[in-house]
């Protein structure tokens, strides 16, 4: 089906966890379109932009490519259920009906239904919904008929008929807007104490813990599924608890079920059938209550396929061999239904035979107390041995792997030199496998400086030289300024050592720094004496005549620098200690380039100026021997 449909997942979407939504667009018009929200987000760099779907290689920890991918083609099947059911009743702005409509969790199969059409007019507008609580709960319960057993029909409608019973109790209408915190509380409260009902013809005030609490959760389900269809606006239902009853549970081994399966019941041929389903129970997980529905015809393929009763859908257990072999039999042998009192005296008398007779005692709450069956409060000493010692107060995980942080502060000496004191420490201690070391903190935080600066220092003088070969148009004498770096750091390093500065990022920038001011003084002698040379001077006095003519302001500029530099070396104010090693290294830097260029530079020069003329002299000998 060709509809003008496209998913779309968009840098300019992006959220601050660095993932963006995606939408499926739908373009109803050539000047209009809608963006419709799938609630999905991925990190824009997974998102295939040719074949519009999520990447495979998206990580796990934002879910798996393949599931989202189906559940985005899920959604985009339900938009195009929505515009085709628009434009097959003439609704005459699709593009707004969609946009009202849409959810990701719509259920598309009730679209041709009369009352979805009731919500909207011909344009696509939503019209004014029946907000009253009963009028939902009857749509809700029409929605619902087709999609659960028959058996749920009438618990929808006790809540219905629960919730009036209390609107008359409390004498105020119960509407969507009141359904806060203090609702809960005396909705439970009624239905604890005040709720009238009738129980073998006798007239009963409140009722069971566990049937309040189901009350509470279908409360839940159908606000929860007026807010997903834009029927009322969001409720906080975070506050409404589902209760349930504090019951005591008995665990068999495998080996005791076992033991069971294998006892001997000879004598006693009225239990085996007792024993059989109760065993088939453990081995399943299907209670007294699933027995009576079983048919034969639910084992298929070593699989038992079991319809619950409430939500209408399949649950598929895999059978044991014994679960299997008693499973086939309880059919074949055609055993009479078994009623729940007769099933617990039995079983109770098969544990006996089968040696599994150890008394269990059963607790329950008293105040805030844990109290048995004979009314005495339950020890700890009585189950477990208690004993006073160190621990983790909070459990630290890093990349999900368990982890104990170590922090230590530095005081008086650098960080990076205590950081490889530890490292040297480290390596003479023999470590367990699976356990792993890795420093954090200011010491990653400087490895990782380092790094990044000493990449940026490498590309400093890559394109310190690119500059001068594309200005000179020669690959050669730029070299010979680049020889003016390692004295400036000659008196840079020197600098540090006398003011008793460490080697830190502030320091490592000033170094950086150097590059293009040392380099300068260099420039100055090379062009000079370049330009000399093409008026006809030999080399060494177009050196000589440069280092007079240059002097001044190389001493000019450099002096100007240094004594800028000092009010910053020697300040003493807050945080002055962090830029005092950076002023220093410029100085000693500039200061060693101003005094070492002058001699270093023009007799590198000369090096270099012999070496092109002795090669370019072997390779004329070559040509006249080759002629």
């Amino acid at each position: 089906m060709l509809l003008p449909l496209k998913p779309i997942c968009e840098r300019k979407f992006i959220r601050r966890n660095g993932t963006s939504l995606i939408y499926i667009q739908y373009c109803f018009s050539t000047e209009k379109r809608t963006l419709l929200n799938t609630e999905i987000a991925i990190p824009p760099a997974y998102w295939n932009k040719k074949r519009l779907c999520i990447a495979n290689n998206l990580p796990e920890a934002f879910g798996k490519a393949q599931y989202l991918n189906d559940e985005l083609g899920r959604m985009f099947r339900i938009v195009e259920d929505l515009v085709s059911f628009a434009l097959k009743n003439k609704i005459t702005d699709p593009g707004n009906f969609v946009k009202k409509t849409f959810n990701p969790h719509l259920d598309t199969e009730n679209l041709d239904k009369e009352n979805f059409l009731e919500n909207f007019d011909v344009v696509g507008k939503r019209k004014a919904i029946n907000k009253d609580i009963y009028f939902q709960i009857d749509d809700y319960i029409r929605s619902k008929e087709n999609k659960v057993s028959k058996g749920m029909i009438p618990v929808y409608k006790q809540l219905k008929e629960r919730l009036k019973a209390f609107e008359i109790y409390r004498k105020k209408l119960i509407t969507f807007d009141c359904l806060d915190y203090n609702f809960y509380e005396e909705f439970i409260e009624f239905l604890t104490f005040s709720y009238p009902h009738k129980r073998r013809k006798e007239l009963f005030l409140g009722l069971k813990v566990n049937t309040i609490g189901l009350t509470v959760k279908q409360l839940r389900v159908f606000i929860n599924d007026r807010v997903r269809r834009k029927i009322v606006s969001a409720i906080d239902l975070h506050d409404f608890k589902i209760t349930a009853e504090e019951t005591d549970a008995i665990y068999l081994t495998y080996d005791e079920v076992r033991k069971i399966y294998e006892t001997d019941l000879s004598d006693f041929e009225y239990l085996k059938e007792y024993r059989n389903l109760f065993v088939l129970a453990c081995l399943t997980g299907l209670r007294f209550s699933d027995f009576s529905t079983l048919k034969p015809e639910d084992l298929r393929k070593d699989m038992l396929y079991k319809k619950q009763n409430k939500s209408d859908h399949w649950v598929v257990i895999p059978l044991r061999k014994e679960a299997k072999e008693l499973f086939t039999q309880h059919f074949k042998e055609k055993i009479s239904a078994l009623t729940n009192a007769e099933f617990n005296r039995h079983i109770k008398t098969i544990g006996k035979l089968a040696g599994i007779n150890q008394k269990i005692k059963f607790s329950f709450k008293k105040g805030n107390r844990d109290v048995n069956s004979q009314e005495q409060t339950i020890l700890l000493s009585q189950f477990a041995e208690v004993n006073e010692t160190l621990g983790e107060t909070t459990l630290q995980r890093i990349d999900r792997l368990g982890s104990i942080t170590v922090q230590a502060n530095v005081a008086g000496r650098p960080t990076g030199t205590v950081s490889d004191e530890i490292r040297k420490k480290l390596e003479a201690i023999n470590i367990p496998d699976g356990i792993s070391i890795d420093f954090l903190g200011d010491s990653k935080n400087q490895r990782d400086a380092f790094g990044s600066l000493g990449l940026a220092l490498v590309t400093a003088i890559l394109l310190v030289y690119l500059i001068m070969v594309a200005l000179y148009e020669n690959a050669v004498y730029p070299f010979v300024v680049l020889f003016s770096i390692p004295v400036a750091l000659v008196g840079a390093f020197l600098a540090l050592a006398i003011t008793m500065e460490t080697l830190n990022i502030f320091t490592i920038i000033g170094m950086i720094m150097l590059l293009g001011l040392v380099a300068k003084n260099a420039i100055l002698i090379v062009d000079f004496t370049n330009n000399l040379k093409a008026e006809g001077y030999a080399v060494k006095d177009a050196l000589v005549e440069a280092g007079k003519e240059r002097l001044r302001p190389i001493l000019m500029t450099t002096l100007a620098m240094i004594l800028g530099m000092l009010p910053i070396a020697i300040a003493s104010g807050a945080a002055s200690e962090i830029k005092n090693g950076m002023a220093w290294v410029i100085i000693g830097g500039l200061t060693s380039s101003m005094i070492l260029t002058l001699f270093v530079v023009p007799g590198m020069y000369l090096i270099i100026e012999n070496l092109i003329q002795r090669i370019s002299r072997k390779k004329k000998e070559s040509a006249v021997a080759v002629s």
